[in-house]
């Protein structure tokens, strides 16, 4: 991940540890140093996700989606971009970091989640 650090360093982000993973990628948490705060960057794992370009496709229009909602629970892009690798190059989003519990881990916790509070859980306050 050095080629990460090194061009998000650039961009004003320094990455400290990983916060999660998922079908396409990783998430890390960062610093954003020019206004000291927390932020997460996500990257497309290009290696697991090599012969699927329709994956990768989907990764890099997921900031443009992200940019139009406005949801408490849905971190809000920073920016985004690629980190241009020797092989290939690796499209992040860098996005508000909301400290607290995933998905997953809730519903490891506390079992499915019923339809009646996500709904609750979107409609806004």
């Amino acid at each position: 991940m050095d080629e990460y650090s090194i061009h998000l360093k650039r961009q004003g982000f320094d990455l400290l540890e990983d916060i999660g993973s998922g079908l396409s990628g990783k998430t890390k948490k960062a610093k954003q140093s020019s206004l000291e705060r927390f932020v997460a960057v996500k990257f497309f794992d290009s290696v697991l996700n090599r012969n699927n370009s329709d994956l990768k496709k989907k990764f890099k229009r997921e900031s443009f989606i992200l940019a139009e909602v406005q949801h408490p629970a849905i971190p809000y892009v920073i920016t985004h971009g690629e980190v241009k690798c020797e092989h290939n190059s690796v499209p992040y989003i860098v996005m508000e970091y909301i400290d607290g519990t995933n998905l997953e881990d809730h519903v490891q916790k506390h079992g499915v989640i019923e339809h009646r509070q996500v709904i609750t859980a979107l409609l806004p306050k």
